[in-house]
């Protein structure tokens, strides 16, 4: 089997388991009390609904034009426009995935739409802040409607959650499609933060006060969409969740004799992989490539999604690798907010497990810290040794929680405090149930994506908050939601956050009855053997 579809395969396996406001300008809302919200966009009029709650939303709107036939690969274009009153209030379809990956009911290429949910009341003289939400999903899975931002949006904030194309259909780097830019995925999200800028004012949101955030795969677009000189201008501050610009992970991280594997990659690899995905198709001849590709079927190029999750820089969309962009201060000085969880890759430290279908035993342990890190094992298993840890298993989730995810998160936080005020926190709350059934050797709280529980809604449901962590999930969204407003987290009633510097580790520790304690990340984790 081909690495890097192997190496995706097993990301997907561990990544499915995580799984109209008041006027605001003379003529643009009209409120119908049978007829739902009617709203006017810059492409046409469209009609939402008001829930229980009395907030609005807005369901599958486009912001861009299906990208079919000849849009195949092509930089995704402002929607036409429309007559009459649009509905926003069907189900939005997904982009293709395979199916069980998101709560979209309708897969498809055409899949350029948005969801946008505003408080039940807003003053017409002070617009909302805004949220735009990229979802995560390894860049081959998710949707915005999985999101239901109910508790944002209770704290006067509009949110707009978003899709954009995945795999194949938006990482797919082919030569053929130079002209293009790259990135197609990385370009839709930014059309939708542009379809912000331009529409939001009309459902009470403030086009000057836009927060761009995402979790896991979301939150390392954030980091490209920082560091896109396109970009700029597009958001007034960032959310980076569980998906740092400088996270990677080792040979045998993901399965037994997997090579290194990271989300950013040059053009010139990814080129290559694009260029014998379509030999493989039949589409080798120069001349005809072009065509030959637009001409297969959706189905035929599904099977090669596992191929097409990086995001290519060297690029005109992406000119540099976002950590070596934010080191050089190369980036949107923006305000950001990130951080991490503790247990970052105790899902795939699972999906090792489950794939050799044995446990972790100290001798695999050994064995895989030697492939990980050569000549340097030693060193790590004296600073990880079993002996520490319920069992060999957990020391593994550590070892690779601490490399791959918690030090690269630190790392990007000290880059971005150079020259922008940064907020970072740890999500360290243990009452969090696994995402899917674990082996009794791991530890299960604070998974990856265990955080987004208590910030929205979502669909699937993992399950309610527990009891005892409710005073943490309202503490967390009132960081966020004040974040979102000002830039600056810190408000009334709760522990104060402090910046980050380029040099201090301090990190707020988010944990149920402490969460306004600080602790020495670097520490923690070892992140000076990093």
């Amino acid at each position: 089997m081909n690495t890097r579809v192997h190496t995706t395969a097993v990301l997907s396996f561990a990544m499915t388991a995580i799984l109209a406001a008041s006027a605001c300008t003379a003529g643009d809302t009209e409120l119908g009390s049978d007829d739902g919200v009617v709203v006017s966009t810059t492409a046409g009029m469209i009609r939402g609904t008001v829930d229980g709650s009395g907030h609005r939303l807005f369901t599958s709107v486009p912001y861009a034009q299906p990208p079919l036939n000849e849009l195949r690969w092509q930089p995704p274009r402002p929607m036409a426009l429309w007559d009459g009153v649009r509905d926003a209030a069907a189900p939005t379809p997904g982009c293709v995935q395979d199916p069980g990956q998101t709560s979209a009911q309708v897969l498809q290429e055409d899949c350029l739409y948005l969801n946008i949910s505003t408080p039940a009341r807003l003053d017409p003289a002070r617009p909302a802040p805004v949220m735009v939400w990229i979802h995560g999903g390894g860049g081959f899975a998710g949707a915005g409607a999985d999101y239901r931002p109910t508790g944002f949006v209770s704290r006067g904030v509009v949110v707009v959650t978003i899709n954009y194309r995945l795999s194949v259909f938006g990482l797919f780097n082919h030569p053929a499609f130079a002209s293009s830019g790259g990135n197609l995925a990385l370009q839709d999200q930014q059309l939708a933060l542009r379809w912000v800028r331009d529409n939001i004012a009309a459902f009470g949101g403030n086009a000057r006060n836009v927060t761009v955030a995402g979790e896991s795969y979301g939150g390392m677009s954030i980091c490209a969409q920082l560091a896109m000189p396109s970009s700029a201008g597009l958001f007034d501050r960032a959310i980076v969740q569980s998906g740092s610009c400088a996270i990677e992970w080792p040979s045998g991280a993901l399965y037994s004799g997997s090579p290194p594997f990271a989300p950013y990659r040059s053009r010139t690899d990814n080129e290559a992989t694009a260029v014998q995905a379509a030999t493989e198709f039949g589409c080798s001849d120069p001349a005809e490539v072009e065509r030959c590709l637009r001409a297969l079927p959706t189905a035929t190029l599904q099977t090669r999604t596992p191929s097409f999750t990086t995001i290519t820089y060297d690029t005109p969309t992406l000119p540099r690798n976002p950590f070596d962009a934010l080191r050089v201060g190369k980036f949107s000085r923006v305000p950001v907010l990130i951080g991490e969880v503790t247990n970052g890759h105790s899902l795939w430290v699972a999906a090792i497990v489950a794939t050799q279908q044995a446990p972790i035993t100290s001798d695999s342990y050994r064995s895989i810290l030697s492939t990980a890190f050569g000549t340097v094992a030693a060193a790590v298993e004296a600073d990880y040794p079993v002996s520490a840890y319920p069992t060999p298993a957990a020391a593994l989730t550590a070892v690779l929680s601490d490399h791959s995810w918690a030090c690269p998160m630190l790392d990007t936080a000290r880059a971005l405090a150079a020259r922008v005020p940064v907020y970072t926190y740890e999500f360290a709350d243990m009452t969090t149930p696994a995402p899917s059934p674990y082996p009794p050797s791991l530890p299960t709280g604070a998974a990856h994506g265990a955080e987004l529980t208590y910030l929205f809604d979502l669909t699937p449901s993992p399950g309610p908050v527990v009891a005892s962590s409710q005073p943490l999930a309202t503490a967390m969204l009132d960081y966020w939601a004040h974040f979102i407003g000002t830039g600056n987290p810190n408000q009334p009633g709760l522990p104060h956050w402090s910046r980050s510097t380029i040099s201090g580790d301090a990190v707020l520790r988010l944990t149920p009855g402490s969460h306004g304690i600080t602790t020495e990340l670097a520490d923690n984790h070892h992140c000076n053997l990093w």
